[in-house]
C-alpha cells in the first residue's frame, strides 16, 4: 500500500514538472488541502501552493460578500487579524491568510486568485469548531473536611490541545511549585487537567477557575463540610422527613375522624325519627 502511495505521488509530481516545462503560466497544486479547520478564540492558515507564480499577484478574496481581504502581503480590510504571508519550496510559491482570534463568523469559503492572463482561482473552505470546557462535578462540589479532593477540568473539541492550563483560586493564580499539585494529560477526543487538593478545610473553599491556554475558562465553587454540619444537615433532613409523616398522618387522622363523625351523625337521625314515630 506504501508503494503505491510514493508511486502516486511521484506520478502527481512529475505530471506537474512536465506542465511546468511545457507552459509558464501558473498553476494550482490540486493535491494540498482545500479544507481547513480552526477553533473559535485561535489562529488558522488557509494555504493555496502555485507553480510558475514568478511575479505575478496572490489575492484571497472571502466568497459570501467578494471582499479583497489581502493582496499579496498588503491588507486590504480594517479588520486586521487577517493577514497573508508567503513561503517558496523547490518549484513553488505557497500563499497563506491567516485569521486571529477566529469566531463562528468567519466560517465559509475563500478564494485564492492569481493574477494571470487568464483568471485562475482556487476555492478553499474554513470550518470553526467550538472548543468546550467544563469542570467535573460543577458548579458546586461539596466535600468533607480533611479529605483528598481533585477538581478535574475537562477540554473537548480542540483543533489543537492546549500546551498548559492555569488555575486560580478566587482570582488568584496557583503555582505548583513541586509539579504534583497540577497535572495534564491528552488524548485524541480530549485533554484533561487536574488539580489536586490534600487534607482539605475551611481555608480551601472558594471558587476554582480552570484556564486552557487559548480556550474559554470553565469555574466550580467549593464547600467544605465540618463533620458537625454533616450531622446538623442530617438532623435537619430527618426532622424534615418527620415532619412530612406527621403531616402525612394528621391529613389521614382528619379524614378518618370526619367519615367518624357523619356515620354517627346519619345514624343518630335516624334514631331520633324512629323515636318520634
Amino acid at each position: 500500500m506504501l508503494i503505491l502511495v510514493l508511486i502516486s505521488s511521484l506520478f502527481r509530481y512529475s505530471d506537474q514538472v512536465h506542465l511546468m516545462e511545457k507552459t509558464q503560466e501558473p498553476f494550482f497544486d490540486v493535491t494540498t488541502d482545500s479544507v481547513f479547520t480552526g477553533q473559535n478564540g485561535g489562529s488558522v492558515f488557509l494555504s493555496c501552493t502555485v507553480y510558475n507564480l514568478n511575479n505575478r499577484s496572490v489575492s484571497w478574496i472571502r466568497e459570501r460578500d467578494g471582499y479583497i481581504l489581502t493582496v499579496d502581503k498588503e491588507t486590504f480590510i480594517s479588520d486586521h487579524r487577517f493577514f497573508a504571508v508567503d513561503s517558496r519550496t523547490g518549484l513553488s510559491d505557497t500563499w497563506s491568510l491567516g485569521i486571529n482570534n477566529v469566531n463562528m463568523a468567519d466560517q465559509g469559503k475563500y478564494q485564492c486568485q492569481v493574477s494571470a492572463a487568464t483568471k485562475l482561482q482556487r476555492m478553499t473552505e474554513l470550518v470553526v469548531i467550538q472548543p468546550e470546557v467544563s469542570i467535573a462535578g460543577g458548579p458546586e462540589m461539596h466535600v468533607k473536611s480533611g479529605s483528598k479532593v481533585q477538581i478535574k477540568c475537562i477540554m473537548s473539541q480542540t483543533v489543537e490541545p492546549p500546551a498548559y492550563v492555569t488555575w486560580y483560586f478566587n482570582g488568584k493564580m496557583l503555582v505548583d511549585f513541586t509539579g504534583s499539585q497540577i497535572s495534564l494529560a491528552h488524548s485524541k477526543q480530549r485533554s484533561v487537567s487536574r488539580l489536586y487538593l490534600k487534607q482539605v478545610n475551611q481555608a480551601d473553599r472558594g471558587n476554582y477557575t480552570c484556564q486552557p491556554l487559548g480556550l474559554p475558562t470553565a469555574h466550580v465553587t467549593l464547600h467544605v463540610i465540618e463533620p458537625v454540619e454533616e450531622q446538623r444537615l442530617s438532623v435537619t433532613s430527618s426532622a424534615a422527613g418527620l415532619t412530612e409523616h406527621s403531616t402525612i398522618f394528621a391529613r389521614q387522622f382528619s379524614g378518618a375522624m370526619f367519615v367518624f363523625l357523619a356515620t354517627s351523625l346519619v345514624v343518630l337521625q335516624a334514631f331520633s325519627e324512629n323515636t318520634n314515630i
